[in-house]
């Protein structure tokens, strides 16, 4: 697990996929999602989930944003899906005050526009690994999106 930021707020996580949020707090239950079938929707396949934002187990006045690296693939879908638990992000921030909509939105773009870079850092670095490279030195990698 990769903790991009960690506030009085919230949690930025990313993983390599999503049995690791489960691991990262040591639960076995996550927000009505359990471990058993994350395990068995990943074994087929499947990412169980591309992201999430919620509360974390047991400190309901924190929240984290947690990416599956496993659902990125270095194209522009990764920052829709950035873009996406951000803002659920911003409504906990904001503490679902509709009236503070366009801040809400606001923040959402900022911490996106912020991460990013960091988040698709990390994509191309697994991508890079993927290729069966391991863990050998691999070349800087110049930021941007397979558009």
């Amino acid at each position: 697990m990769i903790i991009l930021r960690n506030n009085d707020d919230y949690e930025f996580l990313i993983g390599e996929d999503a049995i690791e949020l489960f691991d990262y707090y040591g639960v076995d239950e996550l927000h009505g999602l359990n471990r058993t079938a994350c395990i068995k929707r990943m074994e087929e396949g499947g990412t169980y989930f591309d992201g999430m934002c919620n509360f974390i187990p047991n400190d309901y006045s924190r929240f984290y944003i947690f990416i599956n690296l496993s659902a990125c693939d270095g194209s522009y879908r990764d920052i829709t899906l950035v873009q996406h638990e951000c803002t659920h992000g911003g409504f906990k921030y904001y503490d679902y005050d509709i009236n503070k909509e366009e801040e809400i939105i606001t923040w959402g773009e900022e911490l996106t526009n912020e991460i990013m870079p960091e988040v698709f850092n990390e994509v191309n670095i697994r991508r890079y690994k993927d290729k069966n490279y391991g863990d050998k030195f691999h070349p800087i990698i110049k930021t941007g999106f397979n558009l």
